[in-house]
């Protein structure tokens, strides 16, 4: 329901704009013909006559609405919002918009609709987005994950091997279409998290993994024993965001060293 100022029908003269019980009388400027007629020559000029406004009568005017016949009203609407209406779309609602004139009809009602974002969905016309958190493990091995739906919640396979912006569809799970019996789609992104805590059985099998892979870590011996273990910690995320992402760092290594010898081999000539 929706609450909405409009016109409505004077209670007091019940819309005629009239004194209750007053007598109508011809009005004597115009004699009961609406227009007043002036005379210069052989000119003549027809003219609304300014006493009755063209209505031929005079007749005391209600004091509520002042001749309108019509006074501000606030009224409950019940709106029904169909399912898949878009932001921005108008809706018409018979009948309940200002009243008419002289007891005149009501016209009708346009509901503008402002569709509220929703903190977990992005909608793109009937198709809907979801953002789901996983684990490294879960991108690597694979697993299950319980994704939210507009109706309820669905339990989903993660391939192993998902990388960083995979995405799954999930077909007729978004948005019934205006006018129509089918659904838009859900799209899954998969938001792979990093742990920032992790136990010492963790870090050695990470660092065993990276071991495996062939991957360089930084030693212990380049960092003052104090910060041993933020060393370890380091080259334990340095590993992950490596075997997820691609070691950016070594690249730029290569790239600045063979612009050093490019360099060097013009200094010497």
């Amino acid at each position: 329901d929706i609450r909405v100022q409009c016109k409505s029908h004077c209670n007091d003269c019940e819309g005629s704009g009239y004194e209750k019980g007053s007598v109508r009388t011809t009005c004597p400027r115009c004699k009961g013909s609406g227009v007043e007629v002036f005379r210069q020559g052989f000119f003549e000029v027809n003219q609304t006559c300014g006493a009755c406004g063209g209505r031929g009568f005079t007749q005391p005017v209600c004091g509520s609405c002042q001749g309108a016949g019509l006074v501000w009203d606030t009224k409950e609407v019940v709106v029904n919002i169909p399912e898949g209406v878009e932001d921005g779309v108008s809706l018409r609602v018979r009948d309940k918009g200002d009243a008419g004139r002289n007891g005149g009809p009501r016209g009708h009602l346009y509901v503008k609709v402002q569709v509220r974002k929703h903190p977990a969905f992005r909608r793109q016309g009937a198709d809907v987005h979801v953002d789901v958190p996983i684990s490294v493990t879960q991108a690597i091995l694979g697993g299950t994950v319980r994704v939210p739906l507009l109706r309820g919640v669905e339990t989903i396979h993660i391939p192993d091997g998902t990388q960083p912006g995979d995405r799954m569809t999930l077909r007729q799970r978004g948005i019934k279409r205006l006018s129509s019996d089918s659904y838009g789609k859900q799209f899954v992104h998969f938001k792979i998290e990093v742990p920032k805590k992790l136990t010492s059985r963790q870090i050695e099998i990470l660092e065993e993994f990276a071991k495996e892979s062939g991957e360089l870590l930084h030693s212990k011996d380049d960092h003052p024993a104090t910060h041993e273990k933020e060393s370890t910690t380091f080259s334990l995320f340095q590993a992950a965001k490596d075997a997820l992402f691609g070691n950016k760092d070594s690249t730029a290594n290569e790239q600045t060293g063979e612009g050093g010898d490019e360099k060097k081999q013009k200094d010497s000539a």
